[in-house]
């Protein structure tokens, strides 16, 4: 999936969220507010990782070789972390060679979050609700 295609993706997926969350939320409280509905849109998963193929594999390749530096980059650090945990548990002691057939399979999984940072998922929110709005 090139990177492009990934970023609309994850856009539309947020937005998604967003409304499902929305509406669950103002079903039990017509009055909630905003900011409630975006931090717990925030804590959803995601429905795959939003990264390339190649991507992935050589984020694995780090983790498993210890060689990644994750400095300041904890969502990074945590989604590469869980891809390689995946990876193992596909394919054990196989950590030479990283597969790009079982790597594109763990990518389209669900993910346990978005991985962004609080300020950039309100900043991917807020530009795909000002395209809707027009």
């Amino acid at each position: 999936m090139a990177k492009r295609e990934s970023s609309y993706e994850r856009r539309r997926d947020i937005l998604e969220a967003f409304n499902l969350t929305l509406r669950r939320m103002a079903s039990a409280n017509p009055d909630v507010l905003i900011g409630d509905v975006i931090s717990e849109t925030y804590k959803s998963c995601a429905p795959r990782f939003y990264l390339t193929i190649g991507s992935a594999q050589r984020g694995i390749k780090s983790v498993l070789n210890g060689t990644y530096s994750f400095v300041e980059k904890p969502m990074t650090e945590a989604m590469y972390k869980e891809l390689a945990k995946r990876y193992v548990s596909i394919v054990p002691g196989e950590t030479d060679r990283i597969r790009s057939d079982v790597v594109r399979v763990i990518i389209e999984q669900p993910a346990p979050s978005f991985y962004l940072t609080r300020r950039s998922f309100r900043k991917i929110l807020y530009q795909a609700l000002n395209e809707i709005r027009g």
